[in-house]
């Protein structure tokens, strides 16, 4: 009788203690924004005491957690910042608070080769300007953005203007590891004056969407496996598109393509690549594909192909290769097939040729183009005026930077992980007590 009552008395002081205990609260306090501008000296635990560079909050950040970037110039000379600034932990996100037209990061000065990199799986890196040099000055980083790493998934560049890098924005993978950039989302970017490829989709799965790049030498390297380009503006020297290293399972769809050179560039070897619904226009050749290797499935439909030297110009041959339902007028030569090889003949039916009485534009042999469309497919295209504005100057207020920019205050809190802190604690002192008495209440 007396063990049970001992008992009765233990669990009623115990769980009130036990309902007390402390709980992991670094668990409880989820994601956690910080903010950053030039000159701040704070911690940049909020926007009334922000740190005063990037590089810090990246730093200290932790998964999860936003950074919150206010307008102004970082670069080495003004905020101290260290390069490559890096995403390096998950899900991790890095925003301006006002766009990439006011908040600038310049890697002038930097012994790195890239300004930005992503190396985390779910990193978000928007609204910046992402720059090297100045605009009197030309230079250029070899990597802009760069997102690799074996486990580098889902990532998100949107909203940024990139300029003067040979490599605007680079997807890549490493051999023998998984490909990193697996599903990664790269819109709403304008490339500006990358003298390599403005974007290079080295890696599985992206999405490139609603771009402009102009004032570049190429626009998008597309290479691996099931990438989308999708809704772009690019007008650049050579190859707006370029299917570089055999990509396979490629759709580009709905873009304004305008080039001097070759429009888009077919290396060889490639497999299934769909190109429809496009603006394909103003190359030496609108569509080549060269003569070093075989490419296999390639549909083309539903295209404005007009004003090349030769609107399609095969010189290897491709094997189930579909041109039909675009609009192929204005063109120096219509379609040029070097190769008389049955397996490449181009179905070229029910294309508009700028005449109801059939191709205006010349066409070569193993090319079967009847029937033809009567009349123009409709198109949706217009050609947009396209300005952009970058406050990039050298004047912006310089503030002075130091070894020590903030005094960091940490307050260490011993919550030791659940249980263990508390029996450190007073709490845990009355339960040791509490068993005690239990114990000599059952030794009667």
């Amino acid at each position: 009788m007396r063990k049970g009552l001992a008992l009765l008395i233990v669990l009623a002081l115990l769980l009130p203690m036990l309902a007390a205990l402390p709980t992991d609260t670094k668990a409880q306090e989820g994601p956690k924004v910080w903010w950053v501008a030039p000159g701040g000296t704070g911690d940049g635990s909020s926007e009334d005491n922000p740190a005063g560079n990037i590089t810090y909050a990246v730093l200290h950040a932790h998964a999860g957690d936003i950074i919150k970037v206010k307008p102004g110039h970082y670069s080495i000379e003004t905020t101290g910042e260290g390069f490559p600034i890096t995403l390096s932990v998950e899900n991790l996100v890095l925003e301006s608070t006002d766009g990439p037209e006011v908040t600038i990061i310049n890697a002038t000065g930097t012994l790195s080769d890239t300004a930005v990199g992503l190396y985390a799986p779910g990193t978000v890196f928007r609204g910046f300007t992402v720059t090297y040099g100045n605009e009197t000055v030309f230079t250029q980083i070899p990597y802009g953005i760069d997102v690799s790493g074996s486990d580098t998934w889902n990532v998100t560049i949107e909203n940024n203007i990139v300029k003067h890098a040979v490599r605007g924005i680079q997807l890549r993978s490493y051999g023998g590891m998984a490909p990193p950039g697996v599903n990664a989302l790269v819109r709403n970017n304008t490339i500006i004056d990358a003298s390599w490829y403005a974007i290079r989709m080295e890696s599985y799965n992206n999405i490139v969407e609603n771009n402009i790049i102009i004032d570049s030498s190429r626009g998008i390297q597309l290479s691996s496996v099931g990438n989308i380009i999708r809704n772009n503006y690019i007008s650049v020297d050579w190859a707006t598109i370029h299917c570089r290293d055999a990509p396979k399972d490629a759709l580009v769809v709905g873009n304004i393509l305008i080039c001097h050179d070759d429009v888009i560039y077919f290396s060889g070897g490639e497999e299934n690549i769909t190109i429809t619904g496009n603006l394909i226009a103003g190359g030496h050749d609108g569509i080549e594909f060269t003569d070093e290797a075989e490419s296999t499935n390639v549909t083309i439909t539903y295209n404005e192909i007009r004003c090349n030297g030769k609107a399609i110009y095969v010189r290897k041959g491709v094997k189930n290769m579909v041109v039909q339902y675009n609009n192929i007028v204005d063109n120096g030569f219509g379609i040029d097939n070097l190769s008389n090889a049955t397996e490449h003949q181009i179905d070229a039916r029910y294309n508009w040729w700028g005449s109801p009485d059939g191709p205006g534009d010349m066409v070569s042999s193993n090319v079967l183009y009847e029937p033809w469309a009567t009349t123009p497919w409709p198109t949706t295209f217009s050609i947009p005026e396209v300005t952009v504005t970058t406050t990039v100057t050298e004047t912006t207020t310089v503030t002075e930077v130091t070894t020590e920019t903030m005094t960091t205050t940490t307050t260490t809190t011993e919550t030791k992980e659940v249980l263990g802190g508390a029996f450190y604690g007073s709490v845990g002192v009355i339960i040791i007590l509490i068993i005690a008495l239990a114990y000599v209440l059952m030794r009667k």
